[in-house]
């Protein structure tokens, strides 16, 4: 069984990537999950990853532009690393808070964005080199690949 985590705060985006991730493994057993928000993945998600309530997900798909949270009256404050990065970083931030938690440090994990690497390098943010960034003019197939090959291996035989 292959698990897979979308964070995407377009619904209309993130169904298409499950529908194409889907219909690209044919999996009966396959898990995607989707998170709307970088709040609901640092302070909710990996919270219930620690508490050992979701298991670890094989590859995670990241949009780098992702909302804080939706509007909400009386909202508790951002934390400061979101103030001060903004949500153009907040997919960046999501990759670190990934790469430090040991149950996520062999999970695969891609870009799909608007952002360009070009953007990437002008905001001061380098993509690591284990990284894959699919732009989002492509079809979200090219995702659906990427999750594919990276899963093919990890079948039994």
């Amino acid at each position: 069984m292959s698990f897979i985590l979308i964070l995407e705060d377009d619904q209309t985006t993130s169904e298409r990537l499950q529908t194409l991730i889907e219909r690209e493994l044919d999996e009966p057993d396959l898990s995607i999950d989707i998170i709307e928000t970088e709040r609901d993945f640092r302070f909710g998600w990996l919270e219930k990853l620690r508490a050992g309530d979701v298991p670890a997900p094989d590859v995670i798909v990241i949009d780098i532009m992702l909302l804080w949270s939706f509007p909400e009256r009386n909202a508790d404050p951002r934390p400061l690393d979101v103030v001060e990065g903004g949500f153009h970083l907040a997919g960046i931030r999501c990759l670190d808070a990934i790469r430090a938690e040991p149950r996520l440090r062999r999970c695969k994990c891609l870009f799909y964005t608007a952002l360009t690497s070009a953007d990437l390098t002008e905001m001061g943010a380098n993509l690591p080199g284990d990284i894959r960034l699919v732009t989002k003019d492509q079809n979200g197939l090219e995702v659906a690949r990427f999750v594919k090959s990276w899963l093919i291996p990890l079948q039994p035989r």
